[in-house]
């Protein structure tokens, strides 16, 4: 799969897409959240849905799909009408957006010391 081609949707998946929406955007804002630690947590449990299960478990339901690489971010920038390399959107998304919002979290809280707001 090159450029920006979408794989085949299932049908009636508004709803994964709403609630995908949803998680990323609290993912997003979660070093102001939540404590340090939950986003450590986050982290290995998203790697272990990868590691077990093959994929996101919202992106499994979203699209018709057996070998790993769209992403929720993929999806969303190619409906914006741009025309991103989906494998390197992937590599964000796995391997530094993760670290990026864990260190987030430690200068907001440590070096900046704010509590988080909810946990």
């Amino acid at each position: 799969m090159n450029g920006s081609i979408l794989p085949r949707q299932r049908k009636h998946i508004s709803w994964v897409i709403g609630i995908h929406g949803i998680v990323i955007i609290l993912i997003w804002v979660s070093p102001f959240l939540f404590h340090w630690l939950l986003a450590v947590i986050g982290i290995v449990l998203y790697y272990l849905q990868i590691l077990f299960l093959g994929d996101c478990v919202l992106t499994r339901r979203q699209f018709d799909v057996k070998k790993r690489g769209v992403t929720f971010y993929y999806f969303i920038l190619t409906k914006l009408g741009l025309k991103p390399d989906m494998y390197r959107v992937r590599f964000v998304a796995d391997y530094i957006m993760p670290w990026i919002i864990l260190c987030i979290a430690l200068l907001f809280q440590f070096a900046f010391h704010h509590k988080p707001l909810i946990f």
